[in-house]
C-alpha cells in the first residue's frame, strides 16, 4: 500500500514536471515547518530539476540536521551545497566537518575509526550514485512525458 502510494506520488509529481510554473523549491519552503519529510522530498525534486539546486541542498541539510537518522544525507547535502556554492560561508565548511565526525560516530563504537570512515565514504558514494541514477531516471521520464505530450 505504501509502495503504491509512493509510486502514485512520484507519477503525480512527474505529471506536474519540472516546469517553471511549479517550483519544487518554493513548495519545499512552504512545507518545511508543517511537513518536513514532504518538504525534503520536494527539495530532492528541486535538486533533480535543477530548481534552485544549491539552496535546495542547503534547506535539505537544515532538515536533515534535525534527525540523527539523516546523518549521511546531511553530509551529502552539505558537500553538494559547497560544490555548487564555493563562495559559501566558512561556517558551512565547519558544519560539514562536524557533520562528518557525527556521521562517523553514528556507525557504532565497536568499529575502528578507519573502518567507520571507510563505511561512511562507501555510504556517501552509494548515496551519490543513487542520486545520479534518480536524476537520470527523472530526466528520462521528463523526456518521455514531453514526447507523449507532442503526440497528443
Amino acid at each position: 500500500m505504501n509502495r503504491l502510494l509512493c509510486m502514485l506520488t512520484i507519477v503525480a509529481l512527474l505529471a506536474v514536471g519540472c516546469s517553471r510554473e511549479y517550483s519544487h523549491y518554493q513548495r519545499g519552503l512552504a512545507l518545511t515547518a508543517e511537513a518536513p519529510e514532504t518538504a525534503l522530498n520536494e527539495y530532492l525534486m528541486a535538486i533533480a530539476c535543477d530548481d534552485h539546486a544549491a539552496e535546495a541542498h542547503y534547506q535539505s541539510a537544515m532538515l536533515c540536521a534535525k534527525s540523527p537518522k539523516h546523518a549521511v544525507r546531511l553530509v551529502w547535502h552539505l558537500q553538494s551545497y559547497l560544490a555548487l556554492s564555493p563562495q559559501a560561508d566558512k561556517n558551512i565548511r565547519e558544519w560539514l566537518q562536524k557533520a562528518r565526525k557525527t556521521c562517523v560516530a553514528s556507525f557504532g563504537a565497536d568499529q575502528s575509526a578507519d573502518r567507520r570512515a571507510q563505511d561512511m565514504q562507501l555510504r556517501l558514494k552509494l548515496l551519490e550514485e543513487h542520486a545520479l541514477r534518480q536524476k537520470q531516471w527523472l530526466t528520462d521520464l521528463r523526456r518521455e512525458n514531453e514526447e507523449l505530450r507532442r503526440h497528443l
